[in-house]
C-alpha cells in the first residue's frame, strides 16, 4: 500500500496536501491529475491528454509481440482493454468539452483500424450522455475524420452496432438516449457515413416504441419493408437455411435476393445458415460453408454481408 508523505502540508496528525489522495487512489503518476480535482484545470488535462496519446499500448494491442506470445489474443488480457476504454473516453470527453477534435483524431491516427469502432462507440456514449449539442459535434468530428481518411466508413458502422448491441447497459446510465442514437444513425445515413438499408440492422424492439416510431420513419425510404413484414422474413429465412442444407440448393435464395427490397437482408440470411448450422454434423458444417461461397458468387452477396453478419455472431456469442 502506497504511504502518504508529510509533504509539509496541514497540521498535526494530518499528512499529505488537499487532492493528493487522488494520486494515490487512482495511481497516477507524478505530474497526472484527476480531471474531476477541483483545482483541476484545462492545460493540465490537456497535457494529461497528450501523455495518453503517446502511449501506444492503449491503441496498438495487435502491435506487442510479447503481448501475442503471453495471451495469444491480447484483447483477453481486461485490465488493460478496461483502462484503454477509460481513457478512450477521456480523449473524446475533452475533445467535446474543449471544441478541439485534434486530439480525438490523434487517438485515430495513433490506433489501429480495429481499435477506431471502439473510439467511436465510445465517442457516442460521450454525446448522449451530455446532450443534442454535442451529438451535433461529433457528427461534425466523425463526418471530417471520414473525410481525412482517419476512419473508414466499417468503422463508423462498427462504433454503431456496438452501441446498439449494448443499449441494455446504456438505457441504465442514459435513460432517455433511444431518441438520440436514432438521431445519429439518421444523420449518419445523411452524411453517406452510413448505408441507406442500415435502418434494417436496428432491433425491432427498438423501433416498435411509441416515441421512436416516426424518428424511425424518417431514417427509411418509402419502398422500405415494414416491422411486421421485416419479422415475416426474417422467420422465411430461419426456415429457408435449414432447407438449404438440407438439399444443398440455393435456387430459391437466389430468385428471393434477386429483389431490390431483400437485398438488406443479405447478412440476415448469412447469419441464419450459420446459426442453423451449429448443432449440425460436420458433413452438414462443409455444405453450409459451401452454400456461403456460392451465395457471394451466384446470389451477388457482397463483402459487406459478410462482416454485418459475422460482426453480430461475434456480439451474440
Amino acid at each position: 500500500m502506497n504511504k502518504l508523505k508529510k509533504d509539509g502540508a496541514g497540521g498535526k496528525h494530518s499528512w499529505g496536501k488537499p487532492g493528493i489522495e487522488l494520486k494515490y487512489l487512482h495511481n497516477l503518476s507524478e505530474g497526472e491529475e484527476e480531471n474531476k480535482d477541483p483545482i483541476f484545470d484545462e492545460k493540465s488535462q490537456e497535457q494529461y491528454i497528450q501523455n495518453l496519446l503517446d502511449r501506444p499500448e492503449y491503441f496498438k494491442f495487435l502491435d506487442y509481440n510479447n503481448e501475442l506470445k503471453e495471451f495469444k489474443n491480447p484483447f483477453i488480457n481486461e485490465s488493460r482493454l478496461l483502462e484503454a476504454l477509460k481513457h478512450y473516453r477521456e480523449i473524446a470527453e475533452f475533445s467535446f468539452n474543449s471544441n478541439n477534435p485534434k486530439l480525438l483524431f490523434k487517438g485515430f491516427k495513433k490506433s489501429i483500424a480495429s481499435v477506431h469502432s471502439i473510439i467511436i462507440k465510445r465517442a457516442i456514449q460521450v454525446a448522449l450522455e451530455k446532450g443534442e449539442t454535442f451529438q451535433i459535434i461529433l457528427m461534425e468530428y466523425l463526418y471530417n475524420a471520414y473525410i481525412l481518411s482517419l476512419i473508414s466508413k466499417e468503422a463508423i458502422r462498427r462504433g454503431i452496432d456496438y452501441i446498439l448491441s449494448s443499449l441494455g447497459d446504456l438505457l441504465i446510465d442514459t435513460p432517455n438516449c433511444i431518441e438520440p442514437i436514432l438521431f445519429i444513425i439518421r444523420e449518419l445515413i445523411l452524411q453517406k457515413l452510413l448505408p441507406s438499408d442500415y435502418s434494417i440492422r436496428i432491433p425491432d424492439s427498438l423501433i416498435t416504441l411509441p416515441q421512436t416510431k416516426s424518428l424511425f420513419n424518417e431514417l427509411v425510404s418509402p419502398n422500405s419493408i415494414d416491422i411486421e413484414k421485416r419479422k415475416e422474413i426474417k422467420v422465411k429465412l430461419a426456415l429457408m437455411s435449414g432447407d438449404m442444407i438440407a438439399t444443398n440448393n440455393i435456387d430459391d435464395a437466389i430468385e428471393l435476393f434477386s429483389k431490390n427490397d431483400m437485398k438488406p437482408f443479405r447478412s440476415t440470411m448469412i447469419r441464419k445458415l450459420i446459426e442453423t448450422s451449429y448443432d449440425r454434423n460436420n458433413s452438414e458444417k462443409e455444405i453450409c460453408s459451401l452454400i456461403l461461397v456460392r451465395l457471394k458468387h451466384e446470389a451477388q452477396f457482397d463483402i459487406y454481408s459478410y462482416s454485418y453478419a459475422f460482426d453480430d455472431l461475434l456480439e451474440v456469442y
